[in-house]
């Protein structure tokens, strides 16, 4: 499995051999062109296939400058190098990193805090006992 879901934008006719040469992989993000122009979206699925989206609305070259005023729920704007969704009256882009620190930061916090609270073994037995049993993985 990957360990980094990237982005990746490229033609529809290479992604096999992006796939071959390991330039993409499992979970991967796909936005490609065809032969004439024609822009798509897709990714890699969790089996190393790939998936391509062939509805012609669902995927917006963006020319010029910037972005339009507005957009519709459900298509993906691609301007420049960034893919962006409409959602609550604005864009959203989808390709912008997400910084964890300051979580990382909070989860520091609360693991010191329990700790004072309680010994750090038994901090450890209850979280091994109650993540087995609270936390589900689920694919879709």
């Amino acid at each position: 499995m990957a360990e980094k879901a990237r982005h990746a934008f490229g033609t529809l006719e290479g992604i096999d051999n992006a796939l071959a040469n390991n330039i993409i992989d499992a979970y991967d993000i796909l936005f490609v062109k065809d032969a004439n122009g024609k822009p798509y979206i897709g990714w890699i699925d969790k089996n190393g296939e790939k998936v391509v989206v062939q509805e012609d609305d669902e995927v917006v070259m963006v020319e010029g400058e910037s972005l339009p005023e507005s957009g519709i729920v459900g298509k993906i704007y691609v301007h420049g190098s960034d893919a962006y969704i409409w959602k609550d009256n604005a864009f959203v882009n989808l390709c912008k990193p997400t910084d964890v620190s300051e979580l990382q930061t909070q989860v520091t916090e609360l693991e010191e805090e329990v700790e004072t609270k309680v010994d750090a073994e038994t901090v450890q037995t209850m979280i091994a006992k109650y993540s087995e049993s609270v936390i589900e993985v689920v694919e879709f």
